[in-house]
């Protein structure tokens, strides 16, 4: 399907996540320099209830990444292989960016309706806006 976001983890140069249109997250294993492309995808992670949008590897936790599709964030635990949390990122809003804090403690993110939200994904969903 149509690839919508990647990004490269900031642990693994050769570990990409890819979001795309049919609103699945995969995690790809790059070769070594010399070796051949992998035949298929390393982990699916989804589907999710809308094509992703956004997609960004957490910057201080290894396998952890965010996903953004419509109004929600969705954090996978790489490692686990699965769903760690969901975010409600506007409550009425189309999400328009996401980033994590450079420690990586909180995700910030801004939406449609011209609001800046601040969550601590390891605490309540509630954000401070």
């Amino acid at each position: 399907d149509v690839v919508t976001d990647f990004d490269f983890s900031p642990f693994d140069q050769l570990l990409l996540a890819t979001g795309s249109a049919d609103e699945m997250v995969k995690v790809w294993r790059l070769p070594q320099s010399g070796q051949d492309m992998p035949s298929g995808v390393g982990l699916t992670l989804g589907p999710g209830e809308r094509p992703v949008d956004m997609l960004q590897f957490h910057p201080t936790a290894d396998g952890v990444l965010a996903s953004g599709a419509g109004k929600w964030v969705t954090v996978w635990d790489v490692g686990k292989k699965g769903r760690h949390g969901r975010i409600c990122a506007g409550a009425w809003a189309q999400l328009h960016s996401r980033a994590w804090k450079q420690d990586g403690r909180l995700l910030g993110t801004s939406c449609k309706d011209k609001k800046l939200r601040i969550f601590d994904p390891r605490a309540s969903p509630a954000a401070s806006q």
